[in-house]
């Protein structure tokens, strides 16, 4: 018997298919303009995200009113658990000076 990533498993059968409904019914849609942390660093030009100062930079820019944070409910990759996800987007007042 082989081992599967649970993100490799699909869903079987009546229970995972209501398992499967009620989770996509459970997550909160992101509105447009809301992306992951490392979506908004490489929008920014970073190459590699996986950087401590780079995610203190993000809140700092949230501080300073650059940029508004928020966790929204959404599935994680393996299709079988709600998390809450951070995401930022750019702050109204900022967007007219770029």
């Amino acid at each position: 018997m082989t081992n599967k990533k649970w993100s490799e498993k699909k869903f079987v059968g009546e229970w995972a298919k209501t398992l499967q409904t009620f989770l996509k019914n459970e997550q909160e849609p992101v509105p447009e303009g809301w992306y992951r942390p490392e979506c908004v660093l490489g929008k920014m030009g970073f190459m590699s995200v996986n950087s401590g100062q780079r995610v203190a930079m993000l809140g700092k820019m949230v501080q300073k009113g650059y940029l508004e944070k928020r966790y929204f409910r959404v599935l994680d990759s393996s299709g079988r658990r709600l998390s809450h996800l951070l995401h930022y987007r750019l702050k109204n007042n900022h967007k007219k000076s770029l």
